[in-house]
């Protein structure tokens, strides 16, 4: 059972803010919002604050499979990702996802991985689909310096749209991102 207190990841946002580093990628949560938190929860006011000072922050949304967010991903200025699964040849929305209206993002959810006896196992979740949103904005920022806002907007507005179809809910699309397309983007706005 992994747990930790919230003062521990603040003060790890803290020092990842002194040492300069570029993107912040959290694959932790508590608590359980329907919409953004900002004034529910101390640790995404604290990574909205990493967000204001140009900093890039991902977080995984969570893996219940339900129509809520854990702090820091329901944050206002936080890059909440989601994860996708492929079924029937289709990708889709992770049935373990937790998802919101405000969920910005989705990536791919599994992974194989490596183990420390050298055997390959296959992982699922929305901390897999963060760290790949993750890598793909440190790819793009090697491309153009954009802040959390602009680089948001990017990786939103090029990416492939996935329906989401909730159980008694009314169905939504949400963008994957899609790092090519975003690549694409914006070499073609800054003429290289």
């Amino acid at each position: 059972d992994a747990t930790g207190e919230a003062s521990d990841v603040i003060k790890a946002i803290d020092w990842c803010m002194q040492q300069n580093v570029t993107i912040i990628s959290m694959s932790l949560g508590g608590g359980s919002y329907e919409s953004w938190c900002d004034d529910n929860s101390i640790l995404a006011q604290k990574a909205n604050e990493a967000v204001l000072r140009g900093f890039h922050v991902v977080a995984a949304s969570g893996n219940t499979g339900l129509a809520h967010m854990m702090t820091p991903a329901c944050a206002s200025l936080v890059t909440s990702v989601g994860g996708t699964e492929i079924e029937n040849g289709n990708e889709n929305v992770g049935t373990y996802s937790s998802m919101t209206e405000v969920t910005d993002i989705l990536s791919t959810g599994t992974a194989d991985l490596m183990t420390l006896g050298g055997t390959i196992e296959q992982t699922t979740g929305t901390s897999v689909a963060a760290a790949t949103v993750s890598a793909g904005i440190a790819l793009l920022e090697e491309l153009s310096s954009l802040q959390p806002e602009a680089m948001q907007n990017l990786i939103r507005s090029t990416g492939e749209e996935i329906t989401y179809e909730p159980e008694g809910g009314p169905s939504k699309i949400y963008p994957r991102i899609n790092v090519l397309r975003a690549y694409n983007n914006e070499t073609n706005s800054i003429n290289l």
